[in-house]
C-alpha cells in the first residue's frame, strides 16, 4: 500500500473516532468521508 493510501485511511479512521465522541465535522469533511453523518 503507498503512503497516501494510508494517510487517508488514518484520516477516515480519526474521523469516525471524533463523531462517536460527539464532535461535529464540517460537510465538507463529512463529504469526503463518504457522506457519513
Amino acid at each position: 500500500m503507498n503512503r497516501r493510501f494510508l494517510e487517508l485511511h488514518e484520516f477516515s479512521v480519526n474521523a469516525l473516532e471524533r463523531e462517536q465522541k460527539g464532535e461535529h465535522l464540517c460537510p465538507l469533511q463529512r463529504l469526503s468521508n463518504g457522506g457519513h453523518l
